[in-house]
């Protein structure tokens, strides 16, 4: 019987342990974080962006004017693209 009550105790452990990691992890993703992840990605997409379209078009005017539209409209899609992953339960553990 002890053996039994030991297993329950380490299901129920391992299961707080869970849940205390999954609030965490939830808690931790703030609006500010999600935009902050949101700016440094595009500023490496968007340089990648400027090098490619400089290369193309032969003009770094024309290429940052690209760069500059990308960043803008690339920022606001991927804010709402976490925001609403952030709503899905699909795949968390």
């Amino acid at each position: 019987m002890s053996a039994a009550l030991g297993a329950q105790d380490h299901e129920r452990d391992v299961a707080d342990r869970k849940a205390a990691l999954k609030s965490f992890i939830r808690s931790t993703e703030t609006h500010g974080r999600s935009v902050a992840k949101a700016i440094s990605w595009r500023v490496t997409g968007s340089l990648d962006t400027f090098l490619v379209a400089m290369v193309i078009t032969g003009s770094s005017r024309m290429a940052g004017g690209v760069a500059l539209v990308e960043i803008l409209t690339k920022t606001l899609f991927y804010y709402f693209h976490e925001r609403i992953w952030a709503l899905i339960s699909w795949g968390r553990r």
